[in-house]
């Protein structure tokens, strides 16, 4: 088809059912494919829109955008969504997005892989029961409401803060380890493990 204009092509395909109708329309002669309401803007190349103004509930179960599904009939069975990606030197990396079935009925967990060196690994993953971890937890339980495989870093001067300021852990000059409390208007400290294995109290 051509606009009136005459100034460009675009092709619709409509799917009329009993209770709906989807439209998908490749847009101009740019190649831009739109779904749902139009929208021109010059960077987007797919867009997907709904026009269903439902108010989230973080209790809802139901879908008002995109929905990808696999029906799978083993535990760990996935549906997910790769991001791909290539340089100028055609080196090609990709980041999965995956809802993984964890085993319990009516429960799945969501992992982030990236590739690396041409092996993929998972980063990140929240159980089904909110507990994160960071690293390859891959086949392993979440027992916290935050863990991490592996090492943690944090930078020189960085802390360790317990309900806004009641208390605090942190490295400090000199590779030391300190130790504060709050002493009802300021922060005070009541430790210090010394880089050579000495304690010092203040006190």
């Amino acid at each position: 088809l051509r606009d009136s204009s005459a100034q460009y092509r675009y092709l619709d395909f409509d799917v009329t059912g009993a209770n709906s109708t989807i439209t998908a329309r490749s847009n101009n002669s740019h190649g831009k494919i739109n779904i749902g309401t139009l929208y021109n803007a010059s960077t987007t190349h797919l867009d997907i829109r709904f026009d269903d103004t439902t108010v989230y509930s973080n209790t809802s179960n139901h879908v008002n955008g995109i929905k990808i599904f696999n029906d799978c009939t083993t535990d760990n069975g996935f549906a997910g969504i790769e991001l791909a990606a290539t340089d100028g030197d055609d080196y090609y990396g990709s980041t999965l997005l995956k809802s993984v079935a964890d085993g319990t009925n009516y429960s799945n967990d969501f992992v982030i892989q990236t590739r690396h060196s041409g092996n993929y690994n998972e980063r990140f993953r929240i159980n089904s029961d909110g507990n994160i971890g960071i690293g390859n937890w891959s086949g392993t339980s979440i027992p916290q409401t935050l863990s991490v495989f592996g090492h943690m870093y944090m930078r020189q001067g960085d802390r360790i803060t317990w309900n806004n300021g009641d208390c605090d852990i942190g490295g400090i000059s000199g590779f030391h380890l300190r130790f504060r409390t709050y002493n009802g208007s300021s922060m005070t400290e009541a430790m210090q493990l010394k880089s050579d294995s000495s304690l010092y109290l203040p006190k």
